[in-house]
């Protein structure tokens, strides 16, 4: 989100932007699998999230400008047997997923007299990555049985401000990559 503001007195503005990215991927077996070579249940998954928040604030005796982006990546993949029945060479059950949260905010104020900013960006990445044999699944097979599951994440935040003033100026800007 944007927003400019001017007024001859004291102006303000802020913008609050969120954004969540929940992507849901799965892929099961069910029912009956017979195969002379091997099985494989593949899931792969990308989820990202992404806010801007930007201000602009200038009063001729004061101004303020608030930022705050948040954006969450919280995807789900899950590759699964399911109950059914598997016969084959092999199995593979893999479920992958690359999750990523990118939030920045940046704010400005000033004035003549006194000039304030907050800027905060908080990115929060909460990945969901399951591979499993389902509960009641039959599963005879003559080679291995692999299943695994991973999930690459990535959450950057940024936070700026500048504040101009003649008097008093006055600013904060935290910024935080949380993983769930």
């Amino acid at each position: 989100g944007e927003s400019v503001a001017g007024a001859l007195g004291v102006a303000g503005s802020g913008t609050l932007p969120k954004a969540k990215s929940n992507a849901t991927v799965s892929a099961t077996g069910g029912g009956v699998i017979n195969a002379d070579a091997g099985v494989n249940i593949l899931a792969t998954g990308t989820d990202r999230a992404i806010t801007q928040s930007n201000g602009l604030t200038i009063g001729l005796l004061a101004g303020i400008g608030i930022s705050d982006a948040t954006s969450t990546s919280a995807g789900q993949i899950t590759a699964s047997t399911g109950s059914g029945t598997i016969t084959g060479g092999g199995l593979r059950v893999e479920a992958s997923g690359l999750q990523r949260a990118d939030a920045e905010a940046e704010a400005s104020g000033g004035g003549l007299f006194a000039g304030a900013n907050a800027s905060v960006s908080t990115a929060h990445v909460d990945p969901q990555v399951k591979a499993e044999i389902g509960a009641g699944a039959n599963i005879d097979i003559t080679g291995n049985a692999l299943v695994y599951a991973t999930a690459v994440t990535e959450g950057d935040a940024d936070a700026e401000g500048i504040t101009l003033a003649g008097v008093f100026a006055a600013g904060h800007a935290p910024s935080a990559g949380v993983p769930d």
